[in-house]
């Protein structure tokens, strides 16, 4: 008999250790789950957190403000905050100036 894999549903945003990645287009109807995990990351006991947005490809204005506050938030801390972007979504954080206030890592 063959074990069985139990499939479970991808979650719009997971937090693993010290990583919030998000599995989910940045579209406002998932805005508050992710202030809410953002929060949740910012009172983890880790001194360097890791914003994961290598699956996204659209990010709604809000999200960008969340980001923004994200930082702030993590250098009043004395953390460390790292996002993940694609290649395509550089141009934003550059625009934004996200890239000169943290650390901006482009991944394949």
């Amino acid at each position: 008999m063959g074990s069985v894999v139990e499939e479970t549903p991808m979650t719009h945003f997971e937090i693993q250790d010290n990583v919030l990645i998000a599995n989910v287009e940045l579209y406002w109807e998932n805005h508050a789950e992710f202030c809410q995990l953002c929060d949740r990351l910012m009172q983890s006991g880790h001194d360097r957190i890791i914003l994961d947005l290598s699956n996204v490809s659209f990010i709604f204005s809000a999200y960008m403000g969340t980001i923004g506050k994200l930082l702030a938030d993590v250098a009043k801390a004395d953390k460390r905050l790292t996002i993940r972007i694609t290649r395509n979504l550089s141009w934003l954080f550059e625009i934004v100036g996200f890239d000169k206030m943290g650390s901006v890592e482009i991944v394949a």
